[in-house]
C-alpha cells in the first residue's frame, strides 16, 4: 500500500521513491474528464441526428366521416410505410396496404379496424412501428408486422394531406 505526501515543491514522497509527481494524476485527471466529456457529448449527438428526423406515426379518428388516418408528427419524413389492420378476437394482420411517404405533418386516411399498424422507416433506415387498440396508442423501435409478397400489398394512391 502506497502512502504519499504531497511536498511543498507539488511533488508527492512515497516510501521507495516509486510515486508519480502531483502534477502528472492533475494531467491524467485532466485526460480522463476530457475524455468522459468527449463520449457524452458524441453520444448527445448521436441521439439529437435520430430525433432530428424522425417520423412518429399516430393514429386519429375522424368521427365524422367514420375513418382513421394516420399521421405524421414526428420530425422527419416517414418512408416504406406500411399498413395492416387486426379484426377483433383475430391473431392474423389484415389487408396490408402500401401509403405514400408521409412528410412531417401530413396525414392520409386508412381503413376502420379493431387494431392498427403501421411499419416505416426514417431518411435513415430505421424501423419503427405505431399501433393503435382501443384508442390506446404505442410507437416501438422495429417493425413487427409480417412480411407479405409484393403483390399481396394493395397501393393506396391519395395523397398526403396537411394538417
Amino acid at each position: 500500500m502506497w502512502i504519499c505526501v504531497i511536498g511543498a515543491a507539488g511533488t508527492v514522497a512515497c516510501p521507495g521513491g516509486s510515486c508519480v509527481p502531483g502534477q502528472l494524476w492533475v494531467s491524467i485527471l485532466a485526460l480522463v474528464v476530457s475524455l468522459i466529456a468527449l463520449i457524452v457529448s458524441f453520444d448527445h449527438y448521436r441521439r439529437s441526428r435520430i430525433l432530428g428526423i424522425r417520423p412518429i406515426l399516430v393514429f386519429t379518428n375522424d368521427f365524422e366521416r367514420s375513418m382513421w388516418r394516420v399521421s405524421n408528427v414526428g420530425s422527419g419524413p416517414a418512408l416504406d410505410v406500411l399498413f395492416a389492420k387486426r379484426p377483433k378476437n383475430e391473431r392474423d394482420w389484415v389487408e396490408p396496404k402500401r401509403l405514400p411517404p408521409l412528410a412531417v405533418n401530413t396525414y392520409v386516411d386508412c381503413p376502420n379496424g379493431y387494431e392498427l399498424c403501421c411499419d416505416y422507416c426514417d431518411a435513415d433506415g430505421r424501423r419503427y412501428t405505431s399501433k393503435c387498440k382501443d384508442y390506446k396508442s404505442t410507437v416501438d423501435k422495429g417493425g413487427s408486422l409480417p412480411t407479405w409478397p409484393e403483390d399481396k400489398i394493395t397501393k393506396e394512391s391519395a395523397i398526403p394531406n396537411r394538417l
